[in-house]
């Protein structure tokens, strides 16, 4: 009986010496994708851009008018420092400050919405180019290794990595559906 089971664990551990040795001789395909790169480089980021220009441009506006407005009254206290009547000056300084502030308030929760709009955007970007580098790597086989803000080391003699980013960025490319890049808005260049 004992001999049996040592004959049992001779053979299971010569069995795995020679499935490891066989997974040792083929290497793994490794494919990898750089996030950050495969988003800029996509028809996403303008997309994107877009997309943000028309939920914030009517905001982007209002601020550049009020700031030109304020510039105005800075203007109109500076030209009748000497020959305003005090009681206008103060009325007109107390109107500066709270524009002043109204605009400061303003121009912060853009800021935040912005910011906030911008990691919304992003975040929907790379769960679709990592997708498709998943469903890319499985069709060809390959471990998919996603790269962020190129800190991933690759052995540069070793063919058992590919770098798929182009790849995806070409199957993003064939895959996007023209409606899905909305339509450029002009830009408000006046100057009011």
């Amino acid at each position: 009986m004992d001999n049996d089971l040592l004959k049992f664990f001779r053979t299971g551990i010569l069995g795995l010496g020679v499935l490891l040795t066989a997974c040792a001789a083929r290497p793994e395909l490794i494919g990898v994708i750089n996030i950050e790169q495969a988003y800029q480089r996509s028809p996403l980021a303008m997309a994107s851009a877009i997309r943000l220009n028309a939920e914030f441009g009517e905001t982007t506006n209002t601020i550049k008018a009020r700031g030109r407005d304020l510039a105005s009254l800075h203007r109109q206290l500076e030209l009748g420092r000497d020959g305003m009547l005090p009681e206008v000056r103060a009325s007109l300084e107390t109107r500066i400050a709270s524009e002043t502030a109204a605009l400061s308030a303003l121009q912060a929760q853009y800021r935040v919405n912005l910011q906030a709009a911008q990691e919304r955007e992003s975040a929907a970007m790379v769960e679709r180019i990592t997708a498709l580098a998943s469903e890319f790597a499985q069709q060809h086989g390959l471990t998919l290794l996603i790269e962020h803000d190129a800190i991933v080391y690759a052995n540069e003699t070793s063919n058992s990595h590919r770098d798929i980013t182009e790849a995806v960025i070409r199957e993003l490319l064939e895959r996007m559906n023209p409606t899905q890049v909305p339509a450029a808005s002009r830009p408000d260049l006046s100057e009011h």
